[in-house]
């Protein structure tokens, strides 16, 4: 794994994997944005409408995981902080093109909530990432070249964040 890739393995456990792939498939047709043939739950904007309306336990459940991702980043930048966070459910077939993230995002996580799909490893600087269930991979995407390879069968999930840094020059 490249030093500039942070893997963490078991990061989610896997029935909380399942969890968010549920609620996802609940919530989307409620709260979803389409982005690219893709079906994009932003968390931070469900856990309030949802706080607000029915589920204090789903939307702590939420702010919850977005800590720990929070605090996962935090390792290697303290002043990084989530921008916005997205569980994503890819639909076959579907890539996502290599690129870089916008020029303000510091930071960009992709947790993967499934593996039981295929194709749709993620690509960084010419590393080949294998998905696995509840892990989670963190590096720098306004510098480093990432996408996705085109998943072939199934659905891939993730939850993606993109983090902006308090005070740094962009």
């Amino acid at each position: 794994m490249s030093s500039e890739v942070h893997y963490y393995e078991d990061f989610l456990a896997p029935g909380l994997c399942d969890w968010f792939m549920s609620f996802h498939d609940v919530y989307y047709p409620l709260y979803g944005v389409p982005f690219s043939d893709r079906r994009s739950l932003n968390l931070a904007n469900t856990a309030e409408k949802i706080y607000i309306d029915e589920a204090h336990t789903s939307a702590d459940t939420l702010k919850y995981v977005m800590s720990c991702m929070t605090d996962a980043v935090k390792k290697h930048d303290d002043k990084a902080y989530i921008n916005y966070a997205h569980v994503v459910r890819w639909p076959a077939p579907i890539e996502q093109p290599i690129h870089q993230d916008f020029y303000y995002h510091a930071w960009t996580s992709v947790l993967y909530l499934n593996d039981d799909f295929e194709g749709g490893c993620t690509w960084v600087e010419g590393e080949k990432i294998k998905p696995k269930k509840g892990d989670m991979i963190l590096f720098q995407g306004r510098y480093l070249k990432h996408g996705v390879m085109p998943v072939t069968k199934g659905h891939r999930y993730t939850i993606t964040a993109w983090y902006k840094a308090w005070g740094n020059d962009y």
